[in-house]
């Protein structure tokens, strides 16, 4: 299995349990970045518009650190289909981090009455 297909796994693997609810990330200082920390090491996904653009162009990339907090691999694929996969990790572990789907089930209960 090559390098780009081992992070593709990755990513695929990451998105599957998040939204199974299997993994729980966290919010970090910075608002565009959410992190997960496993046994093995740290996982990073953020969104940033890279230094030069000449467009508003956005882009998403996955940081592995090990188990002392080096980092390991940034995975910032240029492929339009990389960038969507990893586009739909970055939603994933932000609604994750911020605890979406219990803060709208609240609000649910809240506005029809039974909360």
């Amino acid at each position: 299995m090559s390098f780009e297909d081992k992070f593709h796994s990755l990513v695929a693997q990451l998105s599957a349990g998040t939204a199974a609810g299997r993994l729980q990330w966290e919010d970090t200082a910075d608002e565009d970045t959410y992190r997960i920390a496993l046994r093995t090491g740290l996982i990073q996904v953020n969104r940033f518009t890279p230094v030069g653009s000449e467009c508003d162009e956005t882009r998403y990339a996955l940081s592995v650190f090990n188990n002392v907090n080096k980092l390991v691999e940034r995975y910032d694929p240029e492929a339009v289909t990389s960038q969507t996969e990893l586009e739909g990790l970055w939603q994933g572990a932000r609604r994750s981090a911020m605890h979406a789907d219990q803060v709208i089930d609240s609000l649910l209960k809240e506005v029809g009455g039974k909360g």
